[in-house]
């Protein structure tokens, strides 16, 4: 009970700022529509995290360290989702580092995806065994509603900080903000891992204005696009293997909005498709109904089914990415000169945790350099274990991480107290290639 009255308030805060296209309203029907959904919801991992937390995210990282930031978090937010703002995710982290002078530092975290993002180039590559089919959109810019096909010309390598292995094959994806017209958009997750050219990403099978392609997700696409995460009730691999045929036999067919007004056609020959018909029909092919609801005491089937009718089907859950692995320390005691410091995973899988078995200087603490001491141990679920932590002459400061792709997610703490308390801060820092 008071997990859910947790997950309704923190649900609630992140709906209530979903903006609507050009006034920043929620319509009562798209916020009804999603506030339903959450009280079926079968959780497995601790917090549901959508656009809203990864923004969050950034923020903080512009802002590492700085007592007084020169925009609160809202203010970010709100610039973020501003009219007529390019919405730039990594522009918009640079500006704000720039504003409290941690530019450097920034850039150097997310040089890569700037890089990546400004390059131009039309593709991602093919995978290693050249099998994938054209990454870019062909004619999408024509139908505003849709993802632009300039967004599937970026590159993904590395161009994420959070962490999307909870999601799995076959989930669902709702676009919830994305043009002129209030639909939505939906996308069928086929590989959590796709492995290509240009490292492991998530790919998407989509339909969208240049026809049924494949896509991909990462930060940008989930703030940009305000994405939220449907995963079907008590599906098999073999059904979400059934499901990723289908959409697979859809590939590159024509895109088409509604050829009537009451088409949701699950036949796997049928030559054209729009987006949250192509997801109903793969999931209803594997034997999954992901488009019922109830209407009284009779299941309902909308048509056609647009995206945010998933919002209402019984037959989905939420679902979504989890923070990045950051974990918690705390002072347990000093014993001569040994500091005992309990380290305690926040996340529900097991991970392992580097730490310095010496104090260091705060800088190397923060960005994990000069390190010479480092030690592992393996932490379970939610587990915590004391580790000793020696004196380490004019040295002040503790630090330890968890390390995952080309990232470190980096916990510290300087000038501890006996008393038992410390105050933590926490760092993202790219792994040196």
């Amino acid at each position: 009970m008071k997990l859910k009255i947790i997950l309704l308030i923190v649900f609630l805060s992140i709906t209530l700022l979903i903006p609507a296209q050009t006034n920043h309203e929620v319509s009562i029907d798209r916020s009804t529509q999603i506030f339903n959904n959450l009280n079926k919801q079968e959780q497995d991992y601790e917090t549901i995290l959508d656009y809203k937390d990864v923004l969050k995210g950034y923020y903080d990282i512009a802002t590492n360290n700085i007592t007084s930031p020169s925009k609160t978090f809202g203010e970010f937010y709100d610039s973020y989702y501003a009219e007529c703002s390019d919405r730039n995710l990594y522009k918009f982290t640079l500006e704000l580092a720039e504003e409290n002078n941690n530019y450097d530092y920034v850039y150097s975290l997310l040089e890569d995806s700037i890089e990546l993002t400004s390059s131009g180039s039309n593709d991602l590559g093919g995978g290693k065994n050249g099998t994938d089919a054209s990454y870019i959109l062909k004619n999408s810019n024509s139908n505003p509603e849709k993802t632009p096909g300039s967004y599937f010309a970026r590159p993904t390598s590395n161009s994420y900080v959070f962490d999307y292995s909870t999601l799995s094959d076959g989930d669902v994806i709702v676009e919830t903000e994305n043009g002129d017209i209030d639909i939505g958009h939906a996308a069928l997750i086929v590989e959590t891992k796709h492995d290509s050219d240009r490292g492991n990403y998530v790919q998407t099978i989509e339909a969208v204005g240049g026809g049924v392609q494949y896509g991909f997700l990462d930060d940008y696409r989930v703030t940009r696009y305000e994405c939220i995460f449907y995963r079907p009730v008590g599906r098999t691999r073999e059904q979400i293997n059934d499901a990723i045929y289908f959409a697979e036999k859809q590939l590159n067919k024509k895109y088409s909005l509604f050829t009537t007004d009451k088409r949701v056609n699950t036949s796997i020959n049928l030559t054209e498709r729009y987006c949250s018909e192509l997801v109903y029909a793969s999931w209803k092919y594997a034997g999954i109904d992901i488009g019922v609801r109830k209407d009284g005491d009779k299941d309902y089937h909308p048509a056609p089914i647009i995206p945010f009718d998933f919002a209402y089907s019984y037959n989905l859950i939420r679902t979504g990415i989890s923070r990045m692995r950051f974990v918690s320390l705390d002072v347990v005691k000093k014993e001569g000169n040994d500091w005992h410091i309990s380290i305690k995973n926040t996340y529900l899988s097991t991970v392992t945790v580097y730490y310095n078995s010496k104090m260091c200087y705060l800088s190397d603490a923060r960005n994990w350099t000069g390190l010479e001491d480092v030690e592992t141990i393996v932490l379970g679920p939610l587990e915590e274990k004391t580790v000793k932590i020696a004196t380490n002459w004019f040295a002040t400061a503790i630090t330890a991480c968890f390390a995952s792709s080309s990232f470190r997610y980096i916990t510290y703490a300087d000038n501890l107290n006996t008393n038992g308390t410390l105050k933590e801060y926490i760092n993202v820092s790219k792994i040196p290639a």
